[in-house]
């Protein structure tokens, strides 16, 4: 299945690693902000992220995606490019997620994430 997802570019033209909005990492939960919006429900690199917990929002449906601005390109990758540590879930069509398949840290599963960076590629 292609999926889509807004980030910015690095330098190199590969997305942006990081834990910000629109770069290629998961935001986890901020634990002197509550209001602050997180992807997974965990703070520290060592707590644990389960199946079901949340993970990187993406879409299957390109038309789906407006960047706020300049700054953002459209990605796509093919699920079956992820890492065996990763899966896909729908969270409401055309909603996915890609999420751990087994109980992992969050510094580990940033690190799966991080490792499918050149799979993504930039729509025109």
């Amino acid at each position: 299945m292609k999926l889509y997802r807004l980030m910015k570019a690095a330098d190199d033209g590969l997305p942006a690693i990081g834990t910000k909005f629109g770069m290629l990492g998961v935001r986890p939960k901020d634990a002197g902000n509550s209001k602050k919006r997180f992807d997974v429900p965990v703070s520290s690199p060592d707590d644990i992220v389960q199946p079901g917990m949340g993970g990187l929002s993406v879409n299957s449906d390109p038309n789906a995606l407006k960047a706020p601005d300049d700054e953002f390109h459209l990605w796509v990758i093919e699920s079956e490019q992820l890492s065996p540590g990763l899966r896909v879930e729908e969270a409401g069509p055309p909603h996915h997620v890609i999420e751990v398949a087994t109980d992992t840290t969050l510094a580990e599963m940033q690190r799966q994430l991080a490792e499918t960076r050149e799979n993504w590629k930039r729509v025109e």
